[in-house]
């Protein structure tokens, strides 16, 4: 969707945070195989981090979690729901209960102590200041770290942005006095692009060329 309606270019680059082992539902594969993109992939699993490397070795890879205070916190480990405990949403505990409650043997989760880093960390450390796609899936901090993006350091064109339909709005006035469109929701990923990257874009491809890709999304209602 993205490279069809957004971003059908060469070369740009990407950020992943909630990368998993860099191959499962990862929205930035597909640009880095096939359209020769480089950028960073963020997972803080200890499961899942060791395969990064191995999967994409042209991205920079850090085993991270991502917040506001640069302190320890509680993480659980919980394939692909984890996250950090103090941000869950207590529908993605249930989702587990239900998910694996009739599963013999059941699997066994573990709660870790992990050092918590500030994203603009991350971006100096990588050397990134301009970043064409950003897609954050963080089982729900991802309010808390996108309060931490100095927008006047790092250039974001578009974001994708995992939550339920109820935090769109919370999104909408955290990212809109930075400069950006709330384009609409694609499954559980809402999409937010940047004004200027959006009048461009619609000055390229044209308004029928936009309008199609506004019909593809929907509207969530909070």
């Amino acid at each position: 969707f993205i490279h069809k309606w957004l971003m059908p270019f060469e070369g740009g680059t990407f950020f992943e945070a909630g990368a998993l082992e860099g191959l499962h539902l990862s929205n930035t594969l597909f640009f880095e195989r096939e359209r020769n993109w480089c950028g960073i992939l963020v997972e803080m699993q200890p499961w899942f981090f060791p395969k990064i490397r191995e999967n994409r070795p042209r991205s920079h890879c850090v085993q991270a979690a991502l917040g506001s205070e640069r302190i320890d916190q509680l993480f659980l480990n919980a394939g692909d729901r984890s996250g950090l405990l103090r941000h869950m949403d207590p529908r993605s505990i249930v989702h587990l209960e239900e998910h694996y409650r009739d599963h013999t043997p059941k699997p066994v989760f573990q709660v870790l102590w992990v050092a918590v880093r500030p994203i603009m960390d991350v971006f100096a450390e990588a050397g990134m200041a301009h970043i064409n796609y950003f897609s954050l899936d963080v089982e729900g901090a991802e309010i808390d770290i996108l309060r931490t993006i100095d927008f006047s350091q790092v250039r974001i064109d578009l974001f994708t942005i995992e939550a339920n339909s109820d935090k769109f709005q919370a999104l909408r006035d955290l990212l809109e006095p930075h400069g950006y469109d709330f384009l609409g929701a694609l499954g559980v990923d809402g999409f937010f692009v940047r004004h200027d990257v959006l009048a461009d874009l619609t000055s390229r491809m044209g308004p029928g060329h936009m309008a199609q890709m506004r019909a593809a999304l929907r509207q969530p209602v909070a």
